[in-house]
């Protein structure tokens, strides 16, 4: 199956991807939006740790419901 979004946070995922230590024997993506590793599956194999903010576009933790450089209230 051919993974075309990131199951995380739905940006596109690029249709090949550069392997890194992680994905050179299993294959996959990481997302360059949200850094989720994503099997060939389309499963994710690692969970981002960061979020970014749709208003400052700055890294915040996944758990913020605040982003605390603009004060962007995330859903819950």
């Amino acid at each position: 199956m051919l993974v075309h979004r990131c199951p995380a946070c739905g940006e596109k995922l690029p249709l090949f991807s550069i392997p890194s230590a992680e994905t050179w024997w299993s294959g996959g993506w990481w997302c360059t939006h949200c850094g989720a590793l994503i099997s060939r599956s389309g499963k994710i194999k690692k969970a981002p740790s960061k979020k970014v903010c749709p208003r400052c576009a700055e890294y915040v933790q996944m758990a913020a419901l605040v982003c605390r450089y603009c004060g962007y209230e995330f859903k819950k």
